[in-house]
């Protein structure tokens, strides 16, 4: 079993912390710029599942 003192723990949250707010600003910017850009639709990753994409994914 691993003991890791308290504020080691603290800290790595911390950072873990900043960098998913980093991610999640550069994923605003990227939405933005997709949506300026007219692709939306190819970069829209919310609520799509599997079997969603794999229907869209398939030719007509």
């Amino acid at each position: 079993m691993f003991f890791t003192d308290p504020q080691e723990l603290r800290q790595k949250e911390e950072i873990l912390a900043k960098d998913l707010e980093d991610l999640k600003l550069k994923l605003a910017e990227l939405e933005r710029l997709a949506k300026g850009r007219g692709l939306s639709g190819i970069l829209n990753f919310k609520g799509v599942n599997a079997a969603d994409s794999s229907k869209e994914a398939t030719p007509a």
